[in-house]
């Protein structure tokens, strides 16, 4: 069976936020680490980004450098359309001026022979880190996860998907003080 990933959405998403769509407000004391230095680590509440479109929880799993930091949504439901974990959240520059998150809903969709009658989204069914970082080390997370239903192509279509059997990894890395996250699908 030939099975093909498109990535709904674009990583870094032109949003447009009103003046009152403020979001959550960012954790004042949110840590950044020193220069050289990657983290991967369960969120408490001040490890997260605010701004209009931040969705990250406690229980989510943050990977951050100098640079940049990045939440990805714990196996768990989550908003949007997608409604399950294991996707990037939020996103934010660490410096002045460009730590709202603004990031709008990436998830992954996949389709097999029967195309939009059998979209499907990929679902956490479990997470880990591989990597905690540290100084000069790739901070590292690694989400399993299984194909699901699309609940709003579904009801559209009014014609269930099927599951495709689907098990996938998805690698999240973050090197020390690049702003760049690397994602890979296997």
């Amino acid at each position: 069976m030939r099975v093909c990933l498109t990535l709904v959405g674009a990583l870094l998403v032109a949003s447009t936020v009103f003046a009152h769509e403020v979001g959550k407000l960012r954790s004042a004391q949110m840590p950044v680490p020193q220069e050289g230095v990657a983290q991967c680590v369960v969120a408490t509440a001040r490890d997260l980004p605010g701004g209009a479109k931040a969705e990250g929880k406690p229980g989510d799993y943050v990977l951050r450098n100098h640079a940049a930091t990045f939440v990805v949504a714990a196996p768990r439901m989550a908003g949007g359309y997608s409604r399950y974990g294991g996707r990037v959240l939020d996103a934010v520059l660490n410096e002045p001026g460009h730590d709202e998150d603004l990031l709008g809903e990436v998830f992954v969709a996949t389709a097999d022979e029967r195309s939009l009658f059998n979209l499907r989204v990929l679902r956490a069914v479990q997470a880990e880190i591989v990597s905690a970082g540290g100084k000069s080390r790739p901070a590292h997370l690694r989400i399993h996860a299984v194909d699901d239903r699309f609940p709003i192509v579904d009801t559209t279509i009014r014609f269930p998907s099927a599951p495709q059997g689907l098990k996938v990894t998805i690698d999240y890395i973050l090197q020390p003080d690049s702003p760049t996250l690397e994602i890979t699908y296997t």
